[in-house]
């Protein structure tokens, strides 16, 4: 496996005290979706956030299986002989899954907010987005397609689910060419590789074994997964704590940070606390 360098933002109360809690970012995101749940959650636990831009985009492509053992090797070295929380966004609570089945012992309790499931093409609510991801896709047909109306309306779509605050970059193909048509292209065919790349129905199966208390928190109106999606994967988990935001979009972090917060302060503070009685 190669070597992959994590950066990371870390926070805690002024006593450096608090369990650990590592936040995982979705698939071309960053690190600065969580600042609004950093913010209140900093005062009760130590809050590390990996960058992941590199796991998802370095210059070797990772299977979403080799992504889960990078972190891992993260997590071990950035926590010996600990146990954490470990909360993930859409791709990020996919690697939250992930990570906790493969690797248990490292893991205390998990938190998902609009969490991509196993098999997640064949769960996509947007026609345009599933029909794209079918496709046998390389560099040069991606190219040509975003040159496309089809591929116009593929951008418009993912500006709405994955990049609130980069949503004109995405949606602005007039003339879009150069280097940034290249880094689009580059981050939808890395995504289609880690689509295809990996066998989810093995991940399926693991999942009915899940044993991590767990929280889910979804919006009810979420564009990408339909309500649906997030009642079966919480079936697949057999998840009792469950919340609901709304209208909140699918990165729920930006637009809900406090309120998103203040779910897993009580989830995890409840859970803590009946773990030591």
């Amino acid at each position: 496996m190669p070597h992959t360098k994590i950066a990371y933002r870390e926070t805690s109360n002024e006593t450096g005290a608090g369990q650990p809690l590592v936040l995982l970012h979705g698939y071309a995101g960053s690190v600065l979706h969580w600042d609004h749940v950093v913010a209140v959650l900093g005062n009760q636990f130590h809050v590390v956030v990996p960058n992941l831009t590199h796991v998802f985009m370095g210059k070797i492509a990772l299977s979403f299986s080799e992504q889960i053992d990078v972190l891992a090797l993260f997590l071990k070295a950035k926590f010996p002989n600990q146990k954490i929380h470990l909360a993930g966004i859409s791709y990020g609570g996919a690697l939250t899954w992930g990570i906790a089945l493969r690797y248990p012992e490292l893991i205390d309790r998990t938190v998902f907010i609009n969490p991509m499931p196993p098999k997640p093409v064949s769960y996509f609510a947007i026609p345009v987005l599933k029909a794209i991801f079918k496709l046998p896709l390389n560099m040069k047909a991606i190219y040509l397609l975003l040159r496309t109306p089809v591929g116009a309306m593929f951008l418009r779509n993912a500006a709405k689910v994955f990049r609130i605050e980069r949503a004109e970059f995405w949606q602005n193909n007039q003339g879009l060419h150069g280097r940034k048509l290249l880094v689009i292209c580059q981050i939808i065919h890395r995504f289609s590789f880690i689509l295809k790349n990996e066998n989810w129905n093995l991940w399926m199966d693991r999942l009915q074994a899940w044993v991590h208390p767990s929280l889910l928190i979804y919006d009810f109106e979420d564009a990408l997964f339909t309500p649906k999606t997030y009642h079966h994967f919480q079936e697949m988990i057999g998840c009792d704590e469950v919340e609901e935001v709304h209208l909140a979009g699918h990165i729920a972090i930006q637009t809900r940070g406090p309120e998103i917060a203040e779910m897993m302060i009580k989830f995890l503070d409840v859970k803590a606390s009946s773990t030591a009685a």
